[in-house]
Parts: structure tokens; sequence; C-alpha cells
């Protein structure tokens, strides 16, 4: 199984800066993926593009990151 991390890039004390995580649906569940191309197709689709705005305090676009997804044993 894989999934999608998502690192934030903001200025170091920005108040109220998303936490780097894994890319949640909308009820806060992980998505998964069965295999790496679906995974790597999905983050293609929502990676921001070259005309995304940087958010107030940001230095960088987001980056989205496909890694096999480790469970606890």
């Amino acid at each position: 199984m894989f999934s999608i991390y998502v690192r934030h890039y903001h200025y170091h004390g920005t108040i109220g800066a998303p936490k780097d995580d894994y890319l949640k649906d909308d009820d806060g569940n992980v998505l998964m993926f069965k295999t790496i191309e679906e995974a790597n197709a999905h983050a293609h689709r929502v990676q921001p593009g070259a005309n995304y705005r940087l958010q107030v305090f940001e230095y960088a676009p987001p980056l989205l990151q496909v890694v096999q997804w480790h469970s606890d044993p």
C-alpha cells in the first residue's frame, strides 16, 4: 500500500501553519493506494502547478511525496 505525504514550507514560527502530514480525504482518513502508479497519478493531479500563489509566510509550494505505507505491527 502507498500513501502521499505532504510537506509544507512556511517560515519558522509561523502561527497556524499546516503541519506536514499524510494526504487525507474529507473524513480525515489517510488516502491509500494499492499501487505506486495510482499514488503517483493522484499526486500529479493534486500537486500545485505553475500558477500556484504562495500563502502568507509560505516560501515554497507544498511538496507531495509518494511513500510506502507501513502499518504498526
